[in-house]
């Protein structure tokens, strides 16, 4: 699992936003990054909005190929196949340092708090798996 932290509010300071390249995420399929959020990988997280085909294709692919999942999502995660698709949704979140990691860590964190409007926000699509 990656080094990133969920977070609601911002920091009394200004943030600092991160430009993630895909060195950052724990794979890219189909020109997509894609990683796992949360403590417990309760969330996966592509960079972009790629479109929902797309995004099941990298998903399941990442289950399969990075968790080891034979049968991908159909396996591992255990939900009919007609009720996937209320848990994947478009965001936009600023990516920035994680204070609580310290600054030598290189962890990042992701705020979900501003939108789309948000100064360096950028588009992630989430699959809540949790």
């Amino acid at each position: 699992m990656s080094d990133i932290r969920i977070i609601g509010d911002p920091p009394d300071a200004e943030p600092i936003t991160k430009t993630l390249t895909p060195a950052d995420f724990e794979a890219v399929h189909y020109g997509s990054p894609v990683t796992s959020l949360g403590e417990h990988g309760e969330w996966l997280l592509i960079l972009g909005h790629p479109g929902r085909r797309r995004a099941w294709a990298v998903f399941n692919r990442h289950i399969r190929t990075h968790l080891g999942e034979r049968h991908g999502l159909t396996d591992w995660w255990g939900r009919p196949h007609r009720d996937w698709n209320q848990f994947l949704t478009e965001e936009w979140v600023v990516i920035r340092p994680d204070e609580d990691d310290g600054e030598d860590q290189g962890g990042w964190c992701a705020d979900w708090d501003g939108g789309k409007d948000a100064p360096g926000a950028v588009p992630v699509t989430v699959l809540d798996v949790g």
